[in-house]
């Protein structure tokens, strides 16, 4: 049994977590409908290895979080490490089963493998590690695995802050999304993530008159709707600068090779979304998210039969807002943008968070971290421009972080992976990346790492 952590055996570990993963990685939890509890049972049973007492908490049949802790010895703010078993539907045509946990060309393919069931590995892992050397254990260390993230999370991270709020209750916490190497000319940087935009579920419609689909008529709803829809899609709404959008633009700038130093830096002014242009995709797309509020249509419904005109016709509508915006301002914005010839209506809602002060113990922790693994590497805070877990948590007054180390080859873009067909993650780079969240954790529950 390991006694201090110097002793651990990197290789043996980093061999077990990729098996680990490999294993999650075949539980299919699609969401919908979830069935976590079966993945909740799998780490349950790798934790109880190594002498920890995991609680399952059911939510419904099927649907579970999984919960354990490991206790300090002083009183020091708990931390709280977390990530979600579910995962979104894999359509499309792959290259090796979505469900297979395939590992080929380097890779380890599977739904979940980047979104996010490597960082459950790690969370797993650290756990594992800090109860072989507990003695030395000073902050209490918890780790919750959560359903239901990719809906909302209200069967998940929501459901135990509503329930079971004392379980979980910590200083700080890290989840998804940071830590993850962005390449950028020539230099390769580390962004952590210390805010997140607002989602909001929008239905926008539009009415008209029905009639006769053989007599078609100016004052159609699908027409106005998709009058709307092309507005929405060709153009961005109104500019606003965050203080850490500004924050992780001035430090990429300053990291950037003197040629085009000056030339990143007008991304901090209005002439941002032009120089976006010249930026790859994948580069520009989460950039210019981080600039704006935004709206993408992702529903269409008209019409129940093809020789009727229907009366109404709604696209709903995922929103995202920046940290100081509201969505009384969304909603403002969309109707200067599309006209008065729709509605709005909001069907959910969940407000951006984001950190006054950033720059903690721990953060200060990643980055030393990061660095010593990397001392090539540029860590900097990054606003996601999607939502996680945290959105929870934060009703707890916790600082919560984005932390799921993650080295990337050159040609692999980080956003690429999300979502998407032929999902995966290279082997060594997760393995370093368990090294790197483990030393972390380990360093701020009190046990000398190096």
């Amino acid at each position: 049994m390991t006694k201090v952590w110097s002793d651990i055996d990197w290789s043996q570990v980093g061999q077990e977590a990729v098996r680990d993963l490999q294993q999650l990685l075949q539980i299919d939890t699609t969401n919908p409908p979830g069935r976590e509890l079966a993945a909740a049972e799998f780490l349950a049973d790798r934790l109880r290895e190594d002498e920890l007492e995991p609680e399952i908490l059911l939510v419904e049949k099927e649907r579970a979080n999984l919960v354990v802790r490991l206790e300090g010895s002083e009183n020091l703010a708990p931390l709280l490490i977390s990530g979600h078993t579910d995962v979104v539907p894999a359509m499309g045509d792959w290259t090796y089963p979505p469900f297979g946990g395939v590992i080929s060309d380097g890779f380890l393919w599977g739904r979940g493998a980047i979104d996010m069931k490597n960082m459950v590995i790690m969370c797993l892992w650290a756990m594992k590690l800090l109860s072989r050397v507990k003695k030395s254990l000073r902050r209490t260390v918890i780790f919750a695995a959560v359903a239901d993230e990719e809906a909302g999370s209200r069967k998940g991270s929501h459901w135990l802050v509503d329930n079971h709020p004392d379980k979980i209750r910590a200083g700080s916490m890290l989840t998804e999304v940071g830590g993850f190497s962005l390449h950028m000319m020539g230099r390769r940087f580390y962004p952590i993530q210390v805010a997140e935009k607002g989602q909001a579920t929008v239905e926008m419609k539009a009415t008209g008159d029905a009639g006769h689909g053989s007599m078609p008529m100016t004052d159609n709803a699908i027409g106005r709707l998709a009058h709307a829809v092309s507005k929405l899609v060709r153009h961005n709404l109104p500019r606003h600068m965050t203080s850490t959008q500004e924050a992780f633009l001035r430090q990429l700038a300053e990291n950037m090779p003197l040629g085009v130093k000056q030339v990143f830096s007008l991304l901090r002014t209005p002439l941002a979304d032009q120089f976006l242009r010249l930026l790859p995709e994948s580069q520009a797309r989460p950039l210019r998210a981080c600039l704006h509020n935004t709206a993408s249509p992702t529903i269409l419904k008209a019409g129940v039969k093809d020789n009727s005109i229907p009366s109404e016709a709604t696209a709903t509508l995922d929103c995202r807002t920046l940290p100081g915006q509201t969505i009384q301002d969304l909603l403002r914005e969309l109707h200067d943008l599309v006209g008065r010839d729709v509605t709005f209506h909001v069907l959910h809602e969940q407000p951006p968070i984001s950190m006054e002060n950033h720059h903690t113990d721990l953060y200060q922790l990643m980055c030393d971290t990061l660095l010593r693994y990397d001392p090539e590497g540029v860590p900097l805070p990054q606003m996601l421009p999607g939502f996680t877990d945290a959105k929870a948590y934060s009703r707890l007054g916790m600082k919560c972080y984005g932390f799921a180390p993650l080295k990337l080859p050159k040609d692999v873009a980080f956003t690429s992976l999300f979502h998407g067909v032929d999902e995966r993650i290279p082997v060594d780079g997760f393995q370093w990346g368990l090294r790197v969240f483990a030393d972390v954790v380990a360093s701020y529950a009190g046990i000398h790492t190096k």
